[in-house]
């Protein structure tokens, strides 16, 4: 419960609230023009002190950080492990606060009080404390995954339009999960799951990002599979052990190269020699085919022919006659026996050859032998790097196919993970159907009052883990959406009622009720009054006298929750008692 609003301004309006509901009230003052408000009065202002002594960040504060109010202390008192304590925080040592009174009532103040009984102490240590004194909240240094004060306070404490647009985000940016780990907390349900449910989704998400990007990769090199990852190291490493071998056997030789020269030099000597035997051949070939073309002469055939003709030649015609044909026996004689001579000496040559030709085959092969078996230093040390290369890339190959193994278990691990935890969730979440049933109800019937149709609040399991939905009949109304977060609001306060530790109040900025038909409006007003006394909370809220819905009050008389009553009329009707620059004013 908050009993005290108060400030070290002097023109400060301090605040004096009570148990049940508290009622903030801005007028607009008779001479006042149609087209002045009360905004900036100080009914939104009033909410962001409280929020800043229950220690909000003072750097999105847009009204506090104003220069006037600089070095300017706020002060709260509220109940806090049912014992009262004033806490104050000042605009120019926002990093602190200082609980005024009753910290030597608190154990976890006392070693921090000094001689006065005021404890000094860090923002974040306060707002600890105010996690374990209202929602019993473990300690950051037991349980780093818990929701936070500052997370929960926002459901009991909404200000500003944004935070009454979506019963489950006060701030109208929350991350999903955020929310979920909150409402879950809030409402009874386990927390602890919904929480690694994030982390185990969040992981899944991460691991297959990975395993894309490593798939996006490996397409630019074309292996597009684990299994090609598999086929490549496959082969490289039977290429790797075939060098291995090659090394194992390999001998150096001093005289590899002279050997390598010999070798080649023997190659040409084989292929000259063949080459001039295949040139000896042609013509080899040319000289037996002109014997043949010679054949054999015989003696006297040319008188003979011309005499069996009927030729009758004088004795003196056929001398002459048979000499020409001596002369031409004698050039037959002569060119046969140069062509067998020819034939002769070309056959020998050709044989010569093919003789040196096998000897210098046997000693190419001896060199071939000898190379095969032993090598030159250069090329032992060239067949290492080569082996140095196939080991780095084996080790590249197989690092990637290591590393696309681990993420693909990684991944199988997580979904089995989320498999199992599914089924523990819903095995607790069917254990807290009194507890889900309760706020159901809770919300059905506040629904109902201001309707006559009661609404739904879904609470179920989905693909995301437990989901929260709301649904209620919108036709005829307006500010059902304000409506519908008021309804939870309360199912809130419901379900904290009997908690050892709770806020034991909630705070309703003017917003929630602006877009609200009178009806529904004032049926809020006296649900929300009724509600507080009943069930033993405090309920705060901010509102514009002109808006109020007399006429559907009926007996109901709001003038006596009025706990301070703001103004236009002067200075002094504000609750900071002064008038800041528009621009930064509420």
């Amino acid at each position: 419960m908050i009993y005290r609003v108060w400030s070290t301004l002097p023109t400060f309006r301090e605040v004096v609230l009570a148990p049940g509901m508290n009622v903030i009230l801005a007028d607009r003052a008779d001479e006042s023009s149609d087209k002045e408000s009360r905004n900036g009065l100080g009914k939104t202002t009033l909410l962001r002190i409280i929020h800043f002594c229950l220690g909000s960040d003072f750097s999105r504060e847009k009204v506090l950080t104003h220069p006037k109010l600089n070095g300017v202390g706020f002060g709260l008192e509220i109940e806090l492990f049912g014992q009262r304590v004033s806490v104050l925080r000042s605009t120019s040592d926002a990093k602190w606060v200082t609980v005024t009174e009753g910290a030597n009532l608190i154990p976890e103040l006392t070693q921090a009080c000094d001689l006065t009984g005021e404890a000094r102490i860090p923002v974040q240590y306060w707002t600890d404390l105010l996690g374990r004194a209202m929602f019993g909240l473990p300690e950051k240094e037991v349980e780093q995954s818990a929701p936070t004060f500052r997370g929960l306070i926002g459901y009991f404490a909404r200000v500003g339009r944004q935070a009454f647009n979506d019963p489950f985000d006060y701030v109208g940016k929350q991350k999903a999960w955020v929310k979920r780990t909150q409402i879950a907390y809030l409402l009874g349900l386990n927390w602890r799951q919904t929480y690694q449910w994030h982390i185990l989704h969040t992981q899944l998400t991460d691991s297959k990002n990975l395993i894309a990007a490593l798939n996006a990769v490996e397409d630019s090199h074309g292996r597009e599979s684990l299994g090609d990852l598999e086929a490549t190291s496959a082969a490289l490493h039977l290429r790797l052990e075939g060098k291995s071998q090659q090394i194992a056997s390999f001998r150096v030789r001093d005289d590899y190269h002279y050997i390598e020269r010999q070798l080649g030099q023997t190659d040409r000597q084989i292929h000259a020699l063949i080459n001039e035997n295949f040139t000896d051949r042609r013509l080899l070939d040319h000289y037996r085919e002109s014997m043949d073309e010679l054949g054999s002469y015989v003696q006297g055939t040319a008188t003979n022919l011309l005499r069996q003709a009927g030729a009758v030649f004088k004795e003196e015609s056929l001398r002459s006659i048979e000499d020409v044909a001596a002369f031409h026996h004698t050039v037959y004689e002569h060119r046969r026996q140069f062509l067998e001579s020819e034939t002769s000496r070309i056959a020998e040559q050709i044989e010569a050859r093919s003789l040196q030709i096998e000897r210098l085959s046997a000693r190419k092969t001896e060199f071939l032998s000898i190379l095969s078996k032993e090598g030159a230093l250069d090329t032992f040390l060239a067949i290492q790097q080569e082996y140095r290369d196939l080991t780095a890339e084996c080790e590249r190959v197989d690092a990637q196919l290591e590393e696309r193994r681990r993420y693909e278990r990684q991944r199988d691990f997580i979904e089995l993970q989320i498999s199992q935890l599914r089924i523990d969730i819903r095995n607790d979440f069917e254990g807290r159907q009194e507890v889900t049933d309760a706020a159901r109800r809770s919300f059905s019937t506040y629904t109902g009052a201001l309707y006559d149709q009661p609404g739904l609040l879904i609470i179920e399991l989905s693909k995301a883990g437990l989901k929260f939905d709301v649904a209620i009949n919108r036709e005829g109304s307006d500010g059902v959406d304000q409506m519908t977060v008021f309804c939870f609001d309360l199912t809130l306060a419901n379900a904290w009622r009997a908690h050892a530790m709770s806020p034991s109040f909630l705070i309703h900025d003017s917003s929630l009720f602006a877009d609200v038909d009178a009806r529904q409006k004032a049926r809020a007003l006296k649900l929300a009054a009724a509600e507080a006394e009943r069930l033993g909370f405090q309920y705060i809220c901010c509102l514009n006298s002109d808006t109020l819905p007399v006429e559907h009050f009926e007996d109901f008389q709001i003038e006596q929750f009025v706990r301070l009553r703001l103004s236009d009329a002067s200075p002094s009707t504000r609750l900071l008692g002064i008038e800041l620059p528009p621009h930064l004013s509420e």
